[in-house]
């Protein structure tokens, strides 16, 4: 593997490794016992199962580290694309699907990849948007969401793209009011519409926002007017921390 892409593991995924760590058990009762030297005083037959056991083994992993090493390289080379400002096309013609079809994109092995190095480019794309300042109003209507129901909004492509935005803008606006910069922070969230109020909601639930800001957010130190968006926040908060609980039992 190139140097470069072994620095890039290093600094990205050292801290996945240290979760694993925390995660797991370190006590001496869970370690394998360390075998001795009567262990080894087996009869031929079972030496032989042994070892032709512990070479299956070493094939399993080996080719789980070769299947480990190719997702590290795909992923570098995604974060190296992303950093560099690699285009579309540039990254359609690495990956051997410029000239297929949409169809034919689906079912290749590289699409999963391609897919996720245009949802970081997006992203980078969104930060970008965010620093210049637009308003969420012009992004609301930009992506179509004016004439959607509220109660499809969830599986449009381009709300989800405004929720993005939104959690983005959203930590701009946390940022200046944890640094005491912004105080009033319900006139960024004052007339708002029905869909874009559930937005900041799925975000602030996501980001584990304090009640405290998200009352500040919607203005209920003055108006109980969108009390009905404080009590849907704290139930997908409340739906979040269920989840949670249930995967860590």
């Amino acid at each position: 593997m190139p140097p470069y892409l072994i620095v890039l593991a290093i600094l990205f995924y050292l801290p996945a490794w240290n979760d694993k760590f925390v995660l797991g058990s370190d006590s001496i009762a869970d370690r394998p016992t360390i075998p001795t030297a009567n262990s080894f005083t087996v009869s031929n037959d079972h030496s032989r199962r042994r070892l032709r056991s512990s070479k299956k083994t070493g094939e399993f992993r080996s080719e789980s580290s070769d299947a480990e090493e190719k997702t590290l390289v795909s992923w570098a080379k995604n974060k190296i694309w992303l950093k560099t400002g690699k285009s579309e096309e540039y990254v359609a013609n690495k990956l051997g699907l410029k000239d297929l079809t949409k169809e034919a994109q689906k079912v290749h092995s590289n699409n999963k990849r391609f897919q996720k190095f245009l949802y970081g480019r997006e992203g980078l794309e969104l930060d970008d948007i965010v620093k210049r300042g637009a308003s969420k109003d012009k992004m609301w209507r930009q992506y179509g969401l004016d004439d959607v129901p509220l109660e499809e909004l969830t599986k449009n492509e381009g709300f989800k793209t405004y929720v993005r935005f939104m959690a983005r803008y959203d930590a701009s606006i946390y940022s200046q009011y944890k640094e005491g910069i912004m105080k009033n922070i319900w006139w960024e969230y004052q007339y708002l519409s029905p869909g874009q109020h559930y937005a900041n909601i799925l975000v602030w639930a996501k980001a584990n926002r304090s009640t405290k800001y998200v009352k500040k957010a919607l203005g209920l130190d003055h108006s109980g007017w969108n009390y009905k968006y404080y009590e849907e926040f704290l139930r997908l908060t409340e739906k979040n921390r269920w989840f949670k609980r249930k995967t860590l039992d």
